[in-house]
């Protein structure tokens, strides 16, 4: 649980591959419904969980970018349209470094 946690709530550290595709298709499963259904939630509900699925997005693109040797900042470009297929395509298809870098050791939990 506090593996959860520290994926979906905190910007620090690396994931590698597989920990981000198993992190983030959960997202996209209940992001897409949420987008294409607004008129079932009221306004304060809709944009909470908006909110937190874009929070939590980031921070899982964050620690992505990081295991690319990349600042954070690198994943805004996800928020323009026709650019944003390169940090997409960088960090669902591309390995991360294998050594130790500047944010931290790479992920332990699944070597990909």
């Amino acid at each position: 649980m506090e593996n959860i946690k520290w994926i979906y709530c905190s910007w620090k550290g690396r994931i590698c591959r597989k920990t981000y595709w198993i992190f983030s298709i959960p997202l996209a499963i209940i992001g897409i419904p949420l987008y294409c259904c607004d008129e079932i939630f009221n306004l304060y509900s809709y944009l909470l969980l908006a909110i937190l699925l874009c929070y939590t997005g980031m921070m899982i693109n964050i620690k992505r970018a990081h295991d690319r040797n990349r600042t954070g900042w690198f994943s805004l470009i996800l928020f323009l349209p026709i650019i944003s297929l390169w940090p997409l395509i960088e960090f669902g298809f591309i390995p991360g470094d294998v050594s130790e870098n500047k944010y931290g050791t790479p992920d332990k939990t699944w070597k990909t």
